[in-house]
């Protein structure tokens, strides 16, 4: 594989490849899409955008995956308005598409997550349940109900809500999320003990954008807990930011290679190694990424991850 340093030279690239070779449609859709990754990494939205809008003229049929990307590039870039814009438009558009249950999820976790709107985080969960009932999106839809019952304080009707994800969607990694809750609530004094404590402030410091304060109360409860349920998630969590909000890729990695070392049995661990190869991935060490990925599928081949490696191929 040839190693681009530059998306500038990237772009020339596929120009001059669509412009000289009689390629096929499905190749040209892959481009779009891999160029737009490209911008997106650089953080250049705009043009990510405008390419993705370009790609809606010329594959009308694939309208509904752009409009989500469009939508995913606007949450990325903290446009929580346009990317609510973008995501109400593909439900309108196509309520039946694939796409249109994973926009409306979106929705309930901007409200939810990044402007701390609880009643409408709710509402919008509600709807994805009451929209898409058999979609794969409604067990993560109740986590989210039962998460805006913690958030608001309700630690009773949260617990409650945490038991019925585990006894209704086993398997599906909301029930894995809904156990590290459920640890969390019934260890404590009265609904109200320290670990929980600490795992809501890490929630509210993320919110507020105060990266390494979140990640400070991580690694407290790593090491004040460190064989709790909660551990291994809370330390995934740590490469998370990394990764995602911090844009350092090289100490994402070293903290998802800590989940492997010491929670090499946890649910987090697919998820790591997967995350390992998209730090890889974006600092263009194309040969270590395609390791990691190979490893998400030999070891950990039932997954969700392994199902985002398969997509890559």
């Amino acid at each position: 594989m040839i190693l681009v340093k530059r998306g500038f030279w990237i772009s020339i690239l596929l120009c001059l490849f669509f412009v000289s070779s009689p390629i096929w449609a499905e190749r040209e859709l892959r481009a779009y899409k891999f160029l737009g990754e490209i911008y997106q990494k650089q953080e250049k939205y705009q043009k990510a955008i405008i390419l993705y809008q370009k790609a809606i003229k010329k594959f009308p049929e694939e309208t509904s995956k752009f409009q989500y990307l469009i939508g995913e590039i606007y949450r990325e870039a903290k446009d929580f308005s346009q990317a609510l814009e973008a995501f109400r438009k593909l439900i309108k558009s196509y309520p039946e598409s694939e796409e249109a249950p994973r926009a409306q999820l979106a929705i309930a976790r901007i409200y939810g997550y990044r402007l701390g709107d609880y009643e409408k985080a709710f509402n919008e969960y509600q709807r994805l349940i009451d929209m898409y009932p058999q979609s794969r999106q409604v067990a993560d839809a109740s986590l989210g109900i039962g998460e805006c019952y913690e958030y608001k304080g309700d630690y009773k009707k949260a617990l409650a809500k945490y038991r019925e994800i585990i006894e209704r969607y086993p398997r599906s990694g909301a029930d894995y999320d809904a156990g590290l809750k459920v640890d969390a609530v019934t260890k404590g004094d009265d609904y109200k003990g320290v670990p929980l404590k600490l795992y809501t402030l890490e929630y509210k410091l993320w919110k507020e954008s105060r990266y390494q304060e979140s990640i400070g109360v991580c690694r407290e409860i790593v090491s004040r807990y460190p064989k709790s349920h909660l551990a291994s998630s809370v330390q995934y969590y740590i490469g998370w930011i990394y990764q995602f909000e911090l844009k350092n890729h090289k100490q994402a990695i070293k903290e998802y290679q800590r989940v492997l070392e010491k929670y090499s049995k946890s649910h987090r661990a697919s998820f790591a190694q997967y995350r390992i190869g998209e730090c890889y991935k974006d600092l263009e060490r194309y040969d270590l990424a395609d390791e990691a990925f190979e490893k998400v599928l030999k070891e950990y081949p039932a997954t969700r991850p392994a199902r985002w490696a398969r997509w890559r191929q």
